[in-house]
Protein backbone atom coordinates (compact mmCIF):
# COMPACT_ATOMS: atom_id res chain seq x y z
CA UNK A 1 0.00 0.00 0.00
CA UNK A 2 1.54 3.43 -1.39
CA UNK A 3 2.37 6.11 1.55
CA UNK A 4 -1.25 8.62 0.69
CA UNK A 5 -3.63 5.23 0.55
CA UNK A 6 -1.62 4.73 4.08
CA UNK A 7 -2.22 7.87 5.59
CA UNK A 8 -6.10 8.29 4.29
CA UNK A 9 -6.69 4.71 6.16
CA UNK A 10 -4.81 5.93 9.12
CA UNK A 11 -6.92 9.08 9.51
CA UNK A 12 -10.09 7.58 9.01
CA UNK A 13 -9.81 4.97 11.83
CA UNK A 14 -8.87 8.01 14.06
CA UNK A 15 -11.72 9.87 13.49
CA UNK A 16 -14.10 6.69 13.91
CA UNK A 17 -12.61 6.38 17.28
CA UNK A 18 -12.67 9.58 18.56
CA UNK A 19 -16.66 9.79 17.46
CA UNK A 20 -17.05 6.54 19.56
CA UNK A 21 -15.31 7.01 22.16
CA UNK A 22 -14.59 10.66 22.64
CA UNK A 23 -16.66 11.44 25.60
CA UNK A 24 -15.09 8.64 27.54
CA UNK A 25 -11.08 10.09 26.56
CA UNK A 26 -12.12 13.37 27.59
CA UNK A 27 -13.58 11.96 31.03
CA UNK A 28 -10.37 10.08 31.43
CA UNK A 29 -8.13 13.50 30.44
CA UNK A 30 -10.30 15.06 33.31
CA UNK A 31 -9.76 12.88 35.65
CA UNK A 32 -6.33 13.29 35.03
CA UNK A 33 -6.04 16.87 35.40
CA UNK A 34 -8.15 17.19 38.53
CA UNK A 35 -5.76 14.05 40.22
CA UNK A 36 -2.80 16.73 39.27
CA UNK A 37 -4.60 19.49 40.66
CA UNK A 38 -5.33 18.26 44.13
CA UNK A 39 -2.22 16.44 45.04
CA UNK A 40 -0.74 15.98 48.25
CA UNK A 41 1.59 18.48 50.07
CA UNK A 42 2.68 18.44 53.57
CA UNK A 43 4.44 19.93 56.45
CA UNK A 44 7.56 19.09 58.22
CA UNK A 45 8.46 20.24 61.86
CA UNK A 46 11.84 20.25 62.49
CA UNK A 47 12.01 20.24 66.66
CA UNK A 48 15.54 20.68 68.70
CA UNK A 49 14.00 18.84 72.01
CA UNK A 50 11.04 20.92 72.68
CA UNK A 51 11.94 24.03 70.37
CA UNK A 52 10.75 24.44 67.17
CA UNK A 53 13.72 25.10 64.88
CA UNK A 54 11.84 25.29 61.17
CA UNK A 55 8.92 24.30 59.72
CA UNK A 56 8.69 23.62 55.89
CA UNK A 57 5.27 23.89 54.54
CA UNK A 58 4.03 23.10 51.07
CA UNK A 59 6.25 19.72 50.48
CA UNK A 60 5.31 18.06 47.28
CA UNK A 61 5.82 14.33 47.07
CA UNK A 62 9.41 13.50 46.74
CA UNK A 63 10.64 16.73 47.03
CA UNK A 64 14.40 16.52 48.90
CA UNK A 65 14.45 19.08 51.33
CA UNK A 66 17.28 20.23 52.78
CA UNK A 67 17.39 20.20 56.56
CA UNK A 68 19.83 23.06 58.44
CA UNK A 69 23.30 21.80 60.31
CA UNK A 70 22.76 22.31 64.36
CA UNK A 71 25.28 23.13 66.13
CA UNK A 72 25.95 23.13 70.01
CA UNK A 73 28.79 23.48 72.15
CA UNK A 74 30.64 20.37 73.23
CA UNK A 75 27.70 18.41 71.24
CA UNK A 76 27.53 16.11 68.06
CA UNK A 77 25.04 16.65 65.76
CA UNK A 78 24.09 13.00 64.41
CA UNK A 79 20.84 14.54 61.88
CA UNK A 80 16.96 14.24 62.29
CA UNK A 81 15.32 11.58 63.68
CA UNK A 82 12.16 9.77 63.06
CA UNK A 83 10.45 6.82 64.55
CA UNK A 84 12.35 4.71 61.74
CA UNK A 85 15.70 6.83 60.44
CA UNK A 86 18.00 9.15 61.03
CA UNK A 87 18.67 12.15 58.21
CA UNK A 88 21.36 14.29 58.22
CA UNK A 89 21.18 17.49 55.40
CA UNK A 90 18.50 15.78 53.47
CA UNK A 91 15.02 14.53 53.58
CA UNK A 92 12.32 13.37 51.04
CA UNK A 93 9.00 14.45 52.15
CA UNK A 94 6.00 11.68 52.00
CA UNK A 95 3.88 12.75 54.32
CA UNK A 96 3.26 15.30 57.49
CA UNK A 97 5.82 14.34 59.82
CA UNK A 98 7.90 16.14 62.66
CA UNK A 99 11.82 15.15 62.91
CA UNK A 100 13.75 15.61 66.00
CA UNK A 101 17.89 16.76 66.23
CA UNK A 102 20.28 14.20 67.81
CA UNK A 103 22.78 14.78 69.36
CA UNK A 104 25.84 12.96 70.82
CA UNK A 105 28.30 14.24 73.70
CA UNK A 106 31.73 14.71 71.93
CA UNK A 107 33.57 13.18 75.25
CA UNK A 108 31.77 10.57 74.75
CA UNK A 109 31.76 9.13 71.66
CA UNK A 110 35.58 9.98 70.79
CA UNK A 111 38.40 8.57 71.77
CA UNK A 112 41.64 10.43 72.07
CA UNK A 113 44.93 10.61 73.21
CA UNK A 114 46.86 13.87 75.23
CA UNK A 115 50.15 15.48 73.63
CA UNK A 116 52.34 17.74 75.63
CA UNK A 117 53.10 19.74 72.81
CA UNK A 118 51.03 22.36 72.53
CA UNK A 119 48.03 20.86 74.24
CA UNK A 120 46.76 19.38 71.71
CA UNK A 121 45.12 15.97 70.75
CA UNK A 122 44.64 12.84 68.44
CA UNK A 123 41.78 11.48 67.82
CA UNK A 124 42.10 7.73 67.73
CA UNK A 125 38.63 6.49 67.70
CA UNK A 126 34.87 7.28 67.31
CA UNK A 127 32.13 4.81 69.08
CA UNK A 128 28.96 6.76 68.37
CA UNK A 129 26.54 6.94 65.29
CA UNK A 130 27.11 9.68 62.85
CA UNK A 131 27.64 8.79 59.40
CA UNK A 132 28.10 12.27 58.40
CA UNK A 133 30.79 13.19 60.96
CA UNK A 134 32.11 16.89 61.77
CA UNK A 135 35.26 16.37 63.80
CA UNK A 136 35.35 19.02 66.43
CA UNK A 137 38.57 21.67 66.15
CA UNK A 138 38.52 21.27 70.02
CA UNK A 139 37.75 18.56 73.11
CA UNK A 140 37.85 19.68 76.82
CA UNK A 141 39.54 22.94 75.08
CA UNK A 142 42.60 21.00 73.49
CA UNK A 143 43.15 21.07 69.88
CA UNK A 144 42.52 18.44 67.81
CA UNK A 145 45.95 18.22 66.04
CA UNK A 146 45.95 14.62 64.64
CA UNK A 147 43.71 12.18 63.25
CA UNK A 148 45.75 8.80 64.17
CA UNK A 149 46.17 5.50 62.68
CA UNK A 150 43.52 3.04 62.12
CA UNK A 151 40.85 5.24 64.04
CA UNK A 152 37.88 5.60 61.76
CA UNK A 153 39.21 2.04 59.70
CA UNK A 154 36.08 -0.10 58.40
CA UNK A 155 33.76 2.68 59.33
CA UNK A 156 30.51 3.35 58.29
CA UNK A 157 31.05 6.75 57.73
CA UNK A 158 29.32 8.46 53.98
CA UNK A 159 30.80 11.87 54.64
CA UNK A 160 33.72 13.27 56.97
CA UNK A 161 34.64 17.08 57.45
CA UNK A 162 37.67 17.45 59.65
CA UNK A 163 39.39 20.44 61.17
CA UNK A 164 42.08 21.72 59.35
CA UNK A 165 44.80 21.72 61.89
CA UNK A 166 44.16 17.60 61.75
CA UNK A 167 46.71 15.80 60.06
CA UNK A 168 45.21 12.70 58.61
CA UNK A 169 47.70 9.88 59.42
CA UNK A 170 48.60 6.61 57.29
CA UNK A 171 45.32 4.52 57.66
CA UNK A 172 43.06 6.62 59.29
CA UNK A 173 40.69 6.02 57.19
CA UNK A 174 41.10 2.56 55.99
CA UNK A 175 38.72 0.41 54.03
CA UNK A 176 35.93 3.05 54.89
CA UNK A 177 34.35 1.27 51.90
CA UNK A 178 31.27 3.27 52.62
CA UNK A 179 32.84 6.72 52.33
CA UNK A 180 31.95 9.24 49.90
CA UNK A 181 33.06 12.78 50.89
CA UNK A 182 36.17 14.29 52.60
CA UNK A 183 36.36 18.00 53.76
CA UNK A 184 38.47 20.46 55.79
CA UNK A 185 36.89 23.57 57.39
CA UNK A 186 37.69 26.08 60.11
CA UNK A 187 40.72 28.98 60.40
CA UNK A 188 43.82 27.41 61.99
CA UNK A 189 44.10 27.45 65.69
CA UNK A 190 47.81 26.21 65.52
CA UNK A 191 50.79 27.73 64.74
CA UNK A 192 54.14 26.44 63.07
CA UNK A 193 57.79 28.07 63.05
CA UNK A 194 59.60 28.62 59.92
CA UNK A 195 62.98 29.94 58.98
CA UNK A 196 61.75 32.79 57.04
CA UNK A 197 64.34 34.59 54.52
CA UNK A 198 65.04 38.17 54.67
CA UNK A 199 63.43 38.91 51.14
CA UNK A 200 60.08 36.87 52.26
CA UNK A 201 60.16 38.82 55.33
CA UNK A 202 60.70 42.20 54.13
CA UNK A 203 58.05 40.95 51.59
CA UNK A 204 55.40 40.13 54.00
CA UNK A 205 56.28 43.39 56.33
CA UNK A 206 55.27 45.52 53.01
CA UNK A 207 52.37 43.45 52.20
CA UNK A 208 50.63 43.98 55.34
CA UNK A 209 51.63 47.59 56.93
CA UNK A 210 48.41 47.75 59.31
CA UNK A 211 48.83 44.40 60.98
CA UNK A 212 52.91 43.89 61.05
CA UNK A 213 53.26 46.56 63.92
CA UNK A 214 55.27 45.16 66.73
CA UNK A 215 53.85 45.27 70.32
CA UNK A 216 56.49 43.54 72.04
CA UNK A 217 60.21 43.14 71.74
CA UNK A 218 62.74 44.80 69.52
CA UNK A 219 64.86 44.11 66.83
CA UNK A 220 67.48 45.49 69.12
CA UNK A 221 67.26 43.07 71.61
CA UNK A 222 66.65 40.19 68.56
CA UNK A 223 63.27 38.91 69.01
CA UNK A 224 59.84 40.88 68.94
CA UNK A 225 56.20 39.70 68.40
CA UNK A 226 53.72 41.50 65.91
CA UNK A 227 50.19 42.76 66.57
CA UNK A 228 47.07 39.99 65.39
CA UNK A 229 46.61 39.72 61.76
CA UNK A 230 50.08 39.80 60.68
CA UNK A 231 51.08 36.24 58.92
CA UNK A 232 54.36 36.49 61.26
CA UNK A 233 54.08 35.90 65.00
CA UNK A 234 57.20 36.44 66.60
CA UNK A 235 60.24 36.66 65.43
CA UNK A 236 62.78 34.60 68.09
CA UNK A 237 66.16 35.04 66.64
CA UNK A 238 68.49 35.83 63.71
CA UNK A 239 71.15 34.86 62.18
CA UNK A 240 74.31 35.90 61.17
CA UNK A 241 74.21 38.12 57.87
CA UNK A 242 76.22 36.72 54.35
CA UNK A 243 77.43 38.70 51.99
CA UNK A 244 76.46 37.37 48.43
CA UNK A 245 77.93 39.29 45.40
CA UNK A 246 77.57 42.58 47.24
CA UNK A 247 73.97 41.89 48.78
CA UNK A 248 73.55 40.84 52.17
CA UNK A 249 71.74 37.78 53.40
CA UNK A 250 69.84 36.60 56.69
CA UNK A 251 67.52 34.34 57.57
CA UNK A 252 64.89 34.79 60.65
CA UNK A 253 63.41 31.98 62.88
CA UNK A 254 59.65 32.87 63.33
CA UNK A 255 56.08 31.72 64.30
CA UNK A 256 53.60 32.04 61.65
CA UNK A 257 50.13 32.30 61.13
CA UNK A 258 49.14 29.68 59.18
CA UNK A 259 45.70 31.23 58.16
CA UNK A 260 48.15 33.72 56.84
CA UNK A 261 51.31 32.77 55.41
CA UNK A 262 51.67 29.65 52.81
CA UNK A 263 53.47 26.44 54.22
CA UNK A 264 55.12 25.23 51.09
CA UNK A 265 55.72 21.75 50.99
CA UNK A 266 52.83 20.47 53.63
CA UNK A 267 50.67 17.83 53.39
CA UNK A 268 47.33 17.21 55.89
CA UNK A 269 47.05 13.96 54.33
CA UNK A 270 49.63 11.03 54.67
CA UNK A 271 50.34 8.23 52.59
CA UNK A 272 47.49 5.59 52.62
CA UNK A 273 45.02 7.44 54.52
CA UNK A 274 42.15 6.65 52.86
CA UNK A 275 43.52 3.25 51.60
CA UNK A 276 40.55 1.01 50.02
CA UNK A 277 38.08 3.51 50.34
CA UNK A 278 36.59 2.14 47.50
CA UNK A 279 33.61 4.69 47.34
CA UNK A 280 35.03 8.06 47.75
CA UNK A 281 34.21 10.19 45.05
CA UNK A 282 35.81 13.65 46.60
CA UNK A 283 38.80 15.32 48.76
CA UNK A 284 38.67 19.22 49.33
CA UNK A 285 42.78 19.79 50.24
CA UNK A 286 42.88 22.72 52.72
CA UNK A 287 44.52 26.13 51.76
CA UNK A 288 47.68 25.93 53.33
CA UNK A 289 48.80 22.57 52.06
CA UNK A 290 51.74 22.88 49.35
CA UNK A 291 52.14 19.25 48.83
CA UNK A 292 49.91 16.33 47.45
CA UNK A 293 50.41 13.12 48.64
CA UNK A 294 48.79 11.01 45.96
CA UNK A 295 49.94 7.59 47.80
CA UNK A 296 47.09 8.96 50.39
CA UNK A 297 44.07 7.32 47.55
CA UNK A 298 45.40 4.05 47.09
CA UNK A 299 42.45 2.16 46.30
CA UNK A 300 40.13 4.79 45.83
CA UNK A 301 38.80 3.63 42.15
CA UNK A 302 35.51 6.29 42.73
CA UNK A 303 37.30 8.92 43.37
CA UNK A 304 36.46 11.74 40.87
CA UNK A 305 37.75 15.10 41.79
CA UNK A 306 40.39 16.79 44.52
CA UNK A 307 39.43 19.93 44.93
CA UNK A 308 41.67 22.65 46.06
CA UNK A 309 40.69 25.51 48.76
CA UNK A 310 39.87 28.93 46.69
CA UNK A 311 42.46 30.41 48.62
CA UNK A 312 45.25 27.86 47.27
CA UNK A 313 48.45 29.44 46.53
CA UNK A 314 49.97 26.32 45.43
CA UNK A 315 47.30 24.10 43.65
CA UNK A 316 44.89 24.84 40.24
CA UNK A 317 42.03 22.03 39.34
CA UNK A 318 41.40 22.30 35.76
CA UNK A 319 38.41 19.73 33.94
CA UNK A 320 39.02 17.53 37.27
CA UNK A 321 42.15 17.31 36.68
CA UNK A 322 45.06 19.08 39.59
CA UNK A 323 48.08 20.88 38.97
CA UNK A 324 50.62 23.13 40.40
CA UNK A 325 49.17 26.76 40.55
CA UNK A 326 51.01 27.68 37.11
CA UNK A 327 49.98 24.31 35.37
CA UNK A 328 53.69 23.27 34.80
CA UNK A 329 53.12 20.01 37.14
CA UNK A 330 50.12 17.45 36.57
CA UNK A 331 49.66 16.26 40.39
CA UNK A 332 46.54 14.05 40.13
CA UNK A 333 44.20 12.71 37.19
CA UNK A 334 41.63 10.91 39.48
CA UNK A 335 40.74 7.44 38.87
CA UNK A 336 37.00 7.56 38.55
CA UNK A 337 37.48 10.71 35.68
CA UNK A 338 35.93 9.33 32.25
CA UNK A 339 36.73 9.79 28.97
CA UNK A 340 39.19 7.65 26.81
CA UNK A 341 42.10 10.56 25.65
CA UNK A 342 43.82 13.30 27.63
CA UNK A 343 46.78 15.20 25.95
CA UNK A 344 49.32 16.79 27.82
CA UNK A 345 48.61 20.70 28.22
CA UNK A 346 51.05 22.96 26.30
CA UNK A 347 52.82 24.16 29.33
CA UNK A 348 53.12 21.11 31.53
CA UNK A 349 56.80 20.53 32.00
CA UNK A 350 56.57 17.62 34.67
CA UNK A 351 53.92 14.28 35.71
CA UNK A 352 54.00 13.12 38.91
CA UNK A 353 54.86 9.58 38.66
CA UNK A 354 51.76 8.24 40.50
CA UNK A 355 49.08 10.88 38.90
CA UNK A 356 47.17 7.80 37.12
CA UNK A 357 47.07 5.54 39.76
CA UNK A 358 44.03 3.09 39.58
CA UNK A 359 42.76 5.39 36.61
CA UNK A 360 40.71 2.93 34.56
CA UNK A 361 39.39 4.92 31.65
CA UNK A 362 42.27 6.23 29.88
CA UNK A 363 43.24 4.56 26.43
CA UNK A 364 45.17 7.11 24.89
CA UNK A 365 47.91 10.05 26.16
CA UNK A 366 49.06 12.23 23.43
CA UNK A 367 52.19 13.73 23.96
CA UNK A 368 52.62 17.14 22.87
CA UNK A 369 55.23 18.72 20.72
CA UNK A 370 56.48 20.79 23.89
CA UNK A 371 57.10 18.09 26.22
CA UNK A 372 60.03 16.90 27.36
CA UNK A 373 60.03 15.92 31.29
CA UNK A 374 60.03 12.52 32.54
CA UNK A 375 57.43 9.98 31.72
CA UNK A 376 58.10 7.30 34.22
CA UNK A 377 54.31 6.85 34.81
CA UNK A 378 52.89 3.87 37.19
CA UNK A 379 49.04 3.37 36.73
CA UNK A 380 47.08 3.88 33.53
CA UNK A 381 45.88 0.06 33.47
CA UNK A 382 43.68 0.53 30.22
CA UNK A 383 46.26 2.59 28.52
CA UNK A 384 46.76 0.85 24.99
CA UNK A 385 48.73 3.50 23.13
CA UNK A 386 50.91 6.77 23.72
CA UNK A 387 50.94 8.95 20.30
CA UNK A 388 53.38 11.67 20.36
CA UNK A 389 53.36 14.94 18.11
CA UNK A 390 55.70 14.68 15.38
CA UNK A 391 57.55 17.87 16.06
CA UNK A 392 58.22 16.92 19.72
CA UNK A 393 62.21 16.85 19.66
CA UNK A 394 62.51 14.60 22.91
CA UNK A 395 59.83 11.44 22.38
CA UNK A 396 58.45 9.58 19.71
CA UNK A 397 56.56 6.66 19.49
CA UNK A 398 56.19 3.16 17.21
CA UNK A 399 52.90 1.70 17.14
CA UNK A 400 51.79 2.89 20.13
CA UNK A 401 54.68 2.31 22.44
CA UNK A 402 57.07 5.59 23.58
CA UNK A 403 60.61 6.12 23.41
CA UNK A 404 63.34 8.54 24.14
CA UNK A 405 66.17 7.85 22.29
CA UNK A 406 67.82 4.82 23.23
CA UNK A 407 65.16 4.39 25.94
CA UNK A 408 62.16 2.50 26.45
CA UNK A 409 60.23 4.33 28.08
CA UNK A 410 56.79 3.14 28.32
CA UNK A 411 55.08 0.03 27.04
CA UNK A 412 50.89 0.75 27.62
CA UNK A 413 49.76 -1.53 29.70
CA UNK A 414 47.00 -2.96 27.83
CA UNK A 415 48.33 -2.76 24.49
CA UNK A 416 47.25 -5.86 22.38
CA UNK A 417 49.19 -8.53 21.89
CA UNK A 418 51.25 -11.59 24.12
CA UNK A 419 54.80 -10.47 22.99
CA UNK A 420 57.27 -8.19 22.17
CA UNK A 421 60.39 -7.85 20.49
CA UNK A 422 62.56 -4.94 21.91
CA UNK A 423 64.15 -2.72 18.95
CA UNK A 424 67.87 -3.48 18.29
CA UNK A 425 68.82 0.52 18.79
CA UNK A 426 67.36 0.46 22.08
CA UNK A 427 70.10 0.07 25.23
CA UNK A 428 67.85 0.99 28.28
CA UNK A 429 64.71 -0.45 29.51
CA UNK A 430 62.95 2.83 31.69
CA UNK A 431 61.63 3.19 35.09
CA UNK A 432 58.22 1.35 35.04
CA UNK A 433 58.60 0.73 31.63
CA UNK A 434 56.18 -2.67 31.41
CA UNK A 435 54.45 -1.66 34.88
CA UNK A 436 51.35 -3.49 35.23
CA UNK A 437 51.19 -5.06 31.64
CA UNK A 438 48.35 -7.04 31.45
CA UNK A 439 48.89 -8.94 27.88
CA UNK A 440 52.33 -9.72 27.26
CA UNK A 441 53.71 -13.72 27.83
CA UNK A 442 56.66 -13.40 26.42
CA UNK A 443 59.15 -10.43 26.15
CA UNK A 444 62.36 -10.53 23.87
CA UNK A 445 65.34 -8.36 25.42
CA UNK A 446 67.32 -8.90 22.45
CA UNK A 447 71.36 -8.66 22.68
CA UNK A 448 71.98 -4.54 22.98
CA UNK A 449 69.73 -3.80 26.70
CA UNK A 450 72.56 -2.44 28.81
CA UNK A 451 70.18 -1.11 31.79
CA UNK A 452 67.06 -2.12 32.96
CA UNK A 453 65.73 0.70 35.38
CA UNK A 454 63.89 0.32 38.27
CA UNK A 455 60.83 -1.60 38.74
CA UNK A 456 60.44 -1.81 35.20
CA UNK A 457 58.35 -4.93 35.43
CA UNK A 458 56.47 -4.37 38.36
CA UNK A 459 53.05 -5.72 38.73
CA UNK A 460 53.08 -7.65 35.31
CA UNK A 461 50.44 -10.29 34.96
CA UNK A 462 51.22 -12.38 32.04
CA UNK A 463 54.43 -12.66 31.93
CA UNK A 464 56.61 -16.22 33.61
CA UNK A 465 60.11 -15.60 32.45
CA UNK A 466 62.30 -12.71 32.20
CA UNK A 467 65.57 -13.72 29.77
CA UNK A 468 68.15 -11.02 30.59
CA UNK A 469 71.07 -10.75 27.73
CA UNK A 470 74.66 -11.15 28.60
CA UNK A 471 74.32 -7.13 27.20
CA UNK A 472 73.30 -6.22 30.79
CA UNK A 473 75.41 -4.41 32.59
CA UNK A 474 73.30 -3.16 35.51
CA UNK A 475 69.95 -3.99 37.07
CA UNK A 476 68.18 -1.57 39.41
CA UNK A 477 66.07 -2.45 42.06
CA UNK A 478 62.18 -4.04 42.18
CA UNK A 479 62.35 -5.03 38.25
CA UNK A 480 60.02 -7.98 38.94
CA UNK A 481 57.83 -6.09 42.28
CA UNK A 482 54.57 -7.60 42.23
CA UNK A 483 54.73 -9.38 39.35
CA UNK A 484 54.36 -12.72 37.79
CA UNK A 485 57.69 -13.84 36.67
CA UNK A 486 58.92 -16.46 38.47
CA UNK A 487 62.21 -17.74 36.46
CA UNK A 488 65.09 -15.28 35.46
CA UNK A 489 67.60 -16.19 33.20
CA UNK A 490 71.14 -14.39 33.54
CA UNK A 491 73.32 -14.41 30.77
CA UNK A 492 76.43 -12.18 31.66
CA UNK A 493 79.25 -14.62 32.42
CA UNK A 494 82.47 -13.35 34.08
CA UNK A 495 84.49 -15.56 31.73
CA UNK A 496 83.01 -14.50 28.54
CA UNK A 497 81.55 -11.17 29.08
CA UNK A 498 84.59 -10.22 31.59
CA UNK A 499 81.63 -9.72 34.92
CA UNK A 500 78.49 -10.97 35.90
CA UNK A 501 75.52 -8.78 35.71
CA UNK A 502 74.99 -6.82 39.14
CA UNK A 503 71.74 -6.12 40.84
CA UNK A 504 71.12 -3.10 43.24
CA UNK A 505 69.73 -3.74 45.95
CA UNK A 506 67.25 -6.51 45.07
CA UNK A 507 63.97 -7.93 42.62
CA UNK A 508 61.65 -6.34 44.90
CA UNK A 509 58.25 -7.56 46.75
CA UNK A 510 57.95 -11.19 45.00
CA UNK A 511 57.08 -14.98 45.91
CA UNK A 512 60.19 -16.51 46.56
CA UNK A 513 58.99 -19.61 46.99
CA UNK A 514 58.71 -19.52 43.34
CA UNK A 515 61.16 -17.79 42.23
CA UNK A 516 64.17 -19.62 40.08
CA UNK A 517 67.12 -17.77 39.08
CA UNK A 518 69.57 -19.05 36.09
CA UNK A 519 72.84 -18.21 35.92
CA UNK A 520 75.76 -19.34 33.91
CA UNK A 521 77.73 -22.21 34.67
CA UNK A 522 81.23 -20.82 34.76
CA UNK A 523 80.00 -17.58 37.36
CA UNK A 524 77.91 -19.28 39.91
CA UNK A 525 79.85 -18.86 42.50
CA UNK A 526 80.78 -14.86 41.38
CA UNK A 527 76.23 -14.59 41.43
CA UNK A 528 76.59 -16.54 44.82
CA UNK A 529 79.03 -14.23 46.13
CA UNK A 530 77.48 -11.24 44.79
CA UNK A 531 76.16 -8.56 47.59
CA UNK A 532 72.97 -8.40 46.54
CA UNK A 533 72.29 -11.40 44.17
CA UNK A 534 73.37 -13.65 47.55
CA UNK A 535 70.24 -13.15 49.23
CA UNK A 536 68.85 -15.03 46.81
CA UNK A 537 71.09 -17.98 47.14
CA UNK A 538 68.80 -20.84 47.50
CA UNK A 539 67.13 -19.83 44.40
CA UNK A 540 70.08 -19.52 42.18
CA UNK A 541 70.57 -22.56 39.57
CA UNK A 542 72.72 -23.80 36.99
CA UNK A 543 71.57 -22.43 33.34
CA UNK A 544 72.67 -26.12 32.23
CA UNK A 545 69.87 -27.29 33.83
CA UNK A 546 67.39 -24.96 33.02
CA UNK A 547 64.50 -26.53 30.77
CA UNK A 548 61.85 -24.58 28.79
CA UNK A 549 58.63 -24.97 29.72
Amino acid sequence: MNSPVRLFFIERMIRMILKKYGKVLLIFVLVLSLSACGKDKYTISLYNGDELVEVIEDVEDDTIINLPILEEDGMLFVGYEDLKSVYYDEYIGTSDISLYAVFEVVTDVFEYEEFEYESTIGITGYIGNATHLKIPQTINGKVVSSIMMHSFEESNLVEVIIPVDARVNSFAFNNSIELKEVSFYGDYLLSEFHIINNLDYDEIMAENPDTCIITEGSLGEGSWNFSKGCPIMEVTSTSNPVNIDGAEYHTYSAEIDKNYFPLGMHSSIASWAFDGAISLETVQIPKADGWLNVDAFHGCISLKEIMADEESEFFTVLDGIMYNKDLTKLLYYPPSKKGSSYTLLDSLTYINAKGFNDNMFLETIVINEYYTGSFSILGLNNLKEIIVNENNTEYSSIDGILFKGIELVKYPAAKIGDSYTVLPGILSIGPNAFAFNQNLKSIDLGSNIINIDIQAFYGVEKLLELNIPSSVLYIEFNIIMDSSIDVIILNRSVLVDGSITPISTGLGRIDEDDLRIYVPDDSIDEYLEHIFWSRYSDRIYLLSEYTSE
